[in-house]
């Protein structure tokens, strides 16, 4: 019976995957990738698709096995290829549930690149590459740990927003930001641990 309910489990989990993840979307433009596999790497086919303006990665979320309840694996994206610079119409990238210690270089190369979210990021990043990337405008860094903001950051003079909701930055780091980017609008809300240990 236990067999039989978790065959049932797996192909519901496999029909949610098909309906909700459909790999282009033609009218926007738009690819989502999931890693079920743990590949930790693109698709070739990905790079094929020369007119996609919008690329969003995704690790998958942790797997729950009916047996034995919760089960984490370390499945997160931590490097992108350097075949996504072939991806030269390319206006927003997004990242979910990643392991990057630092923003991927490769992201310099990608010139028609505006906008860039990380969200959910499990690894420590470094602004320190992030002066080169001229053209962006919004830089999302939600429940992220931020540290090291480079005063090179000024560079990025078409920049509008930055969003650090929820994200573990210093007060020192957060200043120097601000300092930078005096036109810039920073959206800052402080992570729940913070404001647990202002109330003790």
């Amino acid at each position: 019976m236990i067999k039989y309910l978790m065959i049932k489990v797996t192909l519901l989990i496999s029909i949610i995957v098909i309906l909700n993840y459909q790999p282009l979307n033609a009218q926007d433009n738009v690819y989502r990738y999931v890693d079920y596999g743990c590949k930790l790497e693109l698709p070739d086919s990905v790079f094929q698709m020369k007119n996609i303006t919008k690329l969003f990665i995704r690790s998958p979320e942790p797997y729950i096995d009916p047996l034995k309840g919760y089960v984490e694996k370390d499945c997160y994206f931590k490097d992108l290829s350097e075949k996504v610079i072939s991806l030269d119409k390319l206006n927003t990238i997004g990242f979910y549930r990643t392991q990057f210690e630092s923003i991927p270089t490769v992201l310099d190369e990608i010139k028609s690149l505006e906008n860039l979210y990380f969200y959910k990021n499990y690894g420590i990043i470094s602004l320190k590459n992030i002066p080169k990337m001229k053209n962006l405008k919004r830089l999302s860094l939600d429940e992220c740990t931020v540290i090291k903001v480079n005063r090179k950051i000024k560079r990025l003079k078409s920049l509008e927003v930055i969003t650090l909701r929820f994200t573990d930055i210093s007060e020192e780091e957060l200043d120097k930001l601000k300092k930078y980017l005096p036109n810039v609008k920073v959206e800052f809300i402080i992570p729940e641990y913070k404001k647990y240990y202002q109330k003790t």
